[in-house]
């Protein structure tokens, strides 16, 4: 089934439009004079040069003044890979006013992708660094962990049945006890100090499972949500306009480019699955290159070229299932068992819990977890060491001979059985455990200085391409905390490229860079260490002289982190370079310069091809093809601005994105003015209503509601919902407020309304004090045309007088 939230990405599914979702890319007839380069071989580095102009044609809507800082163009940057890693990073950038666009080569985004991921405390607080309601919406697509096991399982003891435990559920003879699943023993002691035993056992156990989450969110500062791994996907790009996320677009070639005024960028050349170009014009030119592209990452290969990651002998079975239908088929299996907890889930695993379960030999290496991963479904995993797989030999039973072999593996645990008979062979994932050797900051940017291909180089100038996320660290699954570092990757390198230009950046990368390895380097050696227990002392001592990890760097990890308890609490400690504040909040003028480029621009800002420079209005230039040395000067050819309209009213003005459509709503004493924005036809983003003012409201603002503040409550009271901000405009002439509130489907929406008192235009308003209020109002839950309803806000100025009152 392919995406249909309110997000983007499936062509074929319902996607959220914002007006600068609308606007296609096109291709300029200037840019096709333009030479592509072959970039297939990352091994042979070009050296090019691209002209820019520095002088900015951004079009404001607003006649309010700006920032230098807010005024110019904003970073560029291209992230290969639409992961979780990739999409947090393209958002949290966005968020602080870079204009990111990623890249991923899937043809479509599917609701039904992958199988599951555990946020723990860190990956939530990452996700609320980028937006409370980031945190919120992935949240309410998975599972609030509630209740949560962990047990030992001793496989060497006799019997093919092996009873589970439940939080709650009283322990009888061949059932978990004190985390041990054990099979059915006949001399098993049933006197009453035995049994009283197991039962104190078992309220322990149900006390310590509750328990767990509430110890969790109160020592970290949030809680655990089990989740599958697209609903995070989609809950990211549900935030992301539809323009920034590229699909079908496979990286096949990298080249760092200089520009004429002494910077550097990249130029990235994407190819479709069909093997034609991404683009028609061109590679892809960006100020900076994130290698978000997981273990397998081609940015990796291009920047550090250390060949295929690590197999560490172990596989793992997994798939996503109906709950209730493992519930029905593990009660039908297993004899004597029914469903008493849940009808709607397994004994073994209840509604919002996960159950977590190894070997107690550690030679076996078996493990296996279940989570509820929300809207009614239960993700599960089994992986075992290769040395203890057992082949099925029967593809009678099980054609598909991944299933039969996880099936004879496992086949005395009935809970793995039931999630295996209800997981087809397509949704099926069988897979090895990968990983890589950490990876020093010093050698990485040695690396990023060699792709420049020039030794003529200052010792500050490196590449402006990083990694993140399993590009940069893939870690043995021993803690849980792939997905969630780079989580928290993303929130740093935000914070890093915060305010830089291209000059900048390069040196924000390097020390982004390390201070993250510092501790993600920590975090892949715990997780070789803790993942490797299983291989006997022969195995271990091979993958240790593979790792590449030397006995003073263990010991000295070992001396830090001296048990698995000490570095869990370590990875749930972390907390954002930023605090408690968000994203959002940080950089607001830059943010919203972004959304309006993206409201207001005739084409998509920021990623281009050659000759497309952000901020210039002259094709000065051209991307420099392999080998060649000839620099065509096209600066005759002006390229268009984006330009704003001005709608003037009865006494007042204010300035409209480019494409949007205003229709007059007149009336005998008052009227209504809508504003659609462009490609909407049926239903205002706004509307701007007049009518005259009495009275009470004659001597201006001031007289009818005293203060912006009072004004922001009084409209947050009527909505019935949260006053964010209340203000003037910069000249007095209205009073503005912002919130948030529930839509009539429960979904948070933002509001905004502006209030005006002012003199009517003409020659008889003062005579016959033709006062007039103007309201301008919208409500809406596209993050782009609330931000350029706040800019047509700010540019709202009168003509006439505050009253009409002589000399006002």
């Amino acid at each position: 089934a392919q995406m249909t939230s309110h997000g983007v990405l499936s062509p074929s599914g319902s996607v959220r439009v914002t007006p600068s979702a609308r606007v296609e890319r096109r291709a300029s007839w200037k840019r096709a004079l333009c030479r592509r380069v072959s970039t297939r071989n990352p091994s042979h580095d070009v050296r090019a040069v691209v002209s820019r102009n520095e002088a900015s044609t951004t079009t404001s809507i607003t006649s309010v003044s700006r920032t230098p800082d807010e005024t110019r163009p904003p970073l560029r940057v291209v992230i290969a890979g639409a992961g979780i890693g990739g999409l947090a990073t393209c958002l949290a950038l966005r968020r602080v006013g870079v204009d990111a666009h990623v890249y991923e080569r899937a043809l479509v985004m599917k609701a039904d992708a992958g199988t599951a991921i555990a946020i723990w405390p860190n990956g939530m607080k990452a996700l609320r660094a980028i937006g409370s309601d980031v945190e919120a919406e992935v949240t309410e697509r998975g599972a609030k962990i509630t209740g949560m096991t962990l047990g030992m399982v001793d496989d060497t003891l006799a019997g093919d049945t092996q009873a589970e435990v439940v939080p709650g559920k009283e322990v009888g003879a061949g059932e978990l006890s004190q985390g041990v699943r054990t099979a059915p023993d006949s001399n098993a002691d049933t006197s009453f100090l035995a049994v009283a035993k197991q039962k104190l056992s078992a309220a322990a156990m149900k006390a310590m499972s509750k328990a767990f989450p509430v110890v969790l969110r109160a020592k970290h500062g949030a809680g655990l949500v089990c989740i599958r791994w697209a609903s995070v996907q989609g809950a990211l790009a549900s935030f992301l306009p539809e323009h920034v996320i590229h699909l079908d677009a496979s990286i096949v070639g990298t080249k760092v480019v200089e520009f004429r005024d002494g910077t550097f960028g990249v130029a990235v050349e994407f190819e479709k699955r069909d093997g034609s170009p991404y683009a028609d014009d061109g590679p892809v030119i960006a100020d900076v290159l994130i290698g978000a592209d997981g273990i397998n990452s081609k940015v990796r290969e291009f920047v550090l070229k250390d060949g295929r990651p690590r197999d560490n002998g172990r596989v793992i079975w997994r798939g996503v299932v109906n709950a209730s239908k493992v519930a029905a088929s593990f009660a039908e299996n297993a004899t004597g068992t029914e469903n008493e907890t849940n009808t709607a889930y397994p004994v073994f695993c209840p509604e919002k819990a996960t159950v977590l379960s190894a070997s107690k030999d550690s030679t076996i290496g078996r493990t296996t977890c279940f989570m509820d991963v929300g809207g009614g479904q239960l993700y599960w995993a089994a992986g075992c060491l290769d040395e203890s797989i057992v082949a099925s030999g029967d593809d009678s039973v099980h054609k598909n001979p991944d299933k039969g072999n996880c099936a004879a593996t496992f086949a005395g645990y009935p809970d793995v059985l039931a999630c295996l008979q209800n997981t087809d062979d397509v949704s099926l994932y069988t897979s090895r455990v990968l990983d890589r050797a950490p990876m020093g900051v010093g050698a990485l940017q040695k690396a990023l200085r060699g792709v420049m291909g020039d030794t003529e180089l200052m010792p500050s100038q490196t590449a402006p391409i990083s990694l993140l996320g399993d590009a940069a660290h893939p870690v043995i699954p021993s803690f849980g905390q792939g997905g969630n570092l780079a989580l928290e990757d993303s929130v740093e390198i935000a914070l890093a490229l915060m305010g830089c230009d291209r000059a900048t950046a390069p040196a924000a990368l390097r020390k982004w860079e390390t201070a993250r390895l510092e501790r993600t380097v920590e975090a892949q050696i715990a997780s070789f260490l803790s993942g490797s227990k299983s291989y006997g002392d022969e195995k271990l001592k091979a993958a240790l002289e593979e790792s590449g990890l030397t006995k003073e760097t263990i010991d000295k990890h070992k001396a830090r982190f001296p048990d698995f308890n000490k570095t869990n609490d370590w990875l749930l400690a972390w907390v954002p370079s930023c605090g408690t504040a968000q994203l959002a909040e940080l950089a607001p003028g830059r943010a919203m310069a972004l959304a309006r480029r993206a409201a207001s621009d005739a084409k998509p800002s920021g990623i281009g091809g050659p000759g497309d420079e952000f901020g210039s209005n002259k094709l000065a230039g051209f991307l420099v093809g392999a080998g060649l040395s000839t620099l065509l000067s096209l600066s005759g050819m002006d390229c268009p601005p984006a330009l704003a309209s001005t709608y003037t009213g009865d006494g007042f003005t204010f300035e409209t994105p480019l494409g949007w459509r205003i229709e007059e709503r007149p009336g005998v004493s008052s009227g209504k003015t809508e504003l659609f924005a462009e490609g909407v036809a049926t239903a205002p983003v706004a509307t701007l209503s007049r009518e005259p003012t009495f009275t009470m409201g004659a001597q201006g603002l001031d007289s009818l509601y005293g203060t912006s503040e009072f004004f922001g409550e009084k409209v947050a009271g009527a909505r019935r919902g949260e006053l964010v901000v209340s203000r003037q405009t910069t000249a007095g002439d209205a009073f503005i407020a912002e919130g948030t509130a529930y839509d009539n489907d429960g979904k948070t929406e933002k509001w905004i309304e502006l209030v005006s008192v002012h003199c009517r235009s003409g020659e008889n308003a003062r005579k016959y004090n033709l006062s007039q209020t103007v309201k301008l109002t919208a409500a809406t839950h596209d993050d782009a045309a609330f931000q350029a309803v706040v800019e047509i806000a700010n540019s709202f100025a009168l003509t006439g007088g505050k009253t009409c009152a002589a000399g006002q």
